[in-house]
């Protein structure tokens, strides 16, 4: 389970404002990592409980609201 703890803590830590204007190598090295282990999960008992982890902890849902808070302004926008 340490590799999962890595990452949630990496995933606390990617939301935040605070990675925008300031972030280690090392930093940037985990979220590229997991960005690829998130890319490859596979559709198993393994991918569906690592899904559950990043769900459990509302990783997609700050990722979400830091980009909807974050990203800039569509021409679409209504």
């Amino acid at each position: 389970m340490l590799c999962c703890e890595v990452f949630l803590a990496l995933c606390g830590m990617c939301c935040c404002v605070r990675y925008d204007f300031e972030h280690t190598q090392d930093e940037q090295v985990h979220l590229d990592c997991f960005c690829v282990i998130a890319q490859g999960i596979e559709k198993n008992a393994n991918g569906r409980r690592l899904k559950d982890l990043i769900a459990e902890h509302d990783v997609v849902k700050n990722t979400l609201e830091y980009i909807q808070t974050h990203a800039p302004s569509s021409k679409y926008d209504c």
